[in-house]
């Protein structure tokens, strides 16, 4: 079977794309830029016409590719921008006979937080344009099954590795290494799920591998964490116990997000990194590549 994967430069997809390559998985990357220049990447402006071509020798399409919009005047348009792609790559799949699709939408498809923890059975009721551009994404992918493509769709938890910039655990994980003190603002009782970038890869490599497996599927560690109980974990596996700042005073700003993953594991498939071992494992990524 070979498998193309979109939003080839994100994170998910080089780690998926490591995995692959590991257990000789025959793949091509589907990228706007191919900053990389290996031969496996492809350039695609992600019209129509360019996906049937490129899809033509393609047995399954794993799904990455997602603007993580923000609700501000520029929302609207990257949910647009989501949606145009998916429902691309969905009309050029079906165009040349390509039926299995591994798509990547998001926790964020949830909201209501009487219902915690989610599951798949409840209807999602998203309060971000992220998280609505994600339900659409799934809804077009169930709606292509009538086309003869099946879809496995992963409501994935919040995703930790080593490239994830910008967030909040990336900033406690540079902190605790160069030895700093981690500020935790707000009460910490809002509680979140998290799970490793690599056990997003190995979901995604089980995915390809189970051909009967279709449908909605939570994606996550099966437990949840809140931000105090999270930087006392960073610092204790960088040794920077104690180093913590919490200012509970503050407002926190965030909500509890955490599932239920009954549904994903009662099909054989299991996280096998911990939130320790994760930071564990990102901790000697950061020192082989930077020395950190």
């Amino acid at each position: 079977m070979k498998v193309a994967i979109t939003g080839a430069n994100g994170f998910i997809a080089k780690e998926t794309i490591s995995l692959f390559i590991q257990h000789d998985v025959d793949f091509i990357a589907l990228t706007r830029k191919n900053t990389f220049k290996q031969e496996y990447y492809v350039e695609t402006d992600y019209s129509v016409e360019g996906l049937s071509l490129i899809f033509k020798d393609v047995q399954a399409v794993v799904h990455l590719a997602a603007i993580r919009v923000q609700d501000n005047l520029l929302g609207y348009e990257g949910f647009r921008g989501n949606e145009i792609i998916t429902e691309n790559i969905l009309k050029a799949m079906a165009k040349v006979g390509v039926n299995k699709i591994i798509y990547m939408s998001s926790i964020s498809v949830y909201s209501t937080l009487d219902l915690l923890p989610w599951n798949e059975k409840q209807i999602p009721y998203p309060i971000s344009f992220y998280g609505l551009s994600k339900l659409v994404g799934e809804q077009l992918c169930l709606l292509y099954k009538k086309k003869n493509v099946e879809s496995i769709i992963f409501r994935c938890a919040h995703v930790l590795g080593y490239e994830d910039n910008g967030y909040m655990l990336s900033i406690f994980l540079r902190l605790a290494s160069l030895g700093k003190t981690l500020t935790v603002k707000g009460k910490s009782i809002a509680s979140r799920e998290f799970v490793y970038v690599k056990d997003v890869a190995r979901a995604i490599l089980w995915a390809i591998k189970n051909s009967d497996c279709t449908g909605i599927y939570n994606l996550g560690l099966g437990k949840s964490y809140t931000n105090l109980e999270i930087a006392k974990i960073v610092n204790d596996v960088f040794s920077n116990v104690g180093n913590i700042e919490y200012l509970d005073k503050q407002e926190e700003g965030i909500e509890s997000s955490y599932m239920d993953v009954s549904s994903l594991t009662s099909k054989g498939f299991h996280a096998v990194y911990s939130i320790e071992s994760a930071f564990r494992d990102i901790k000697m990524e950061a020192f082989n590549k930077n020395g950190m």
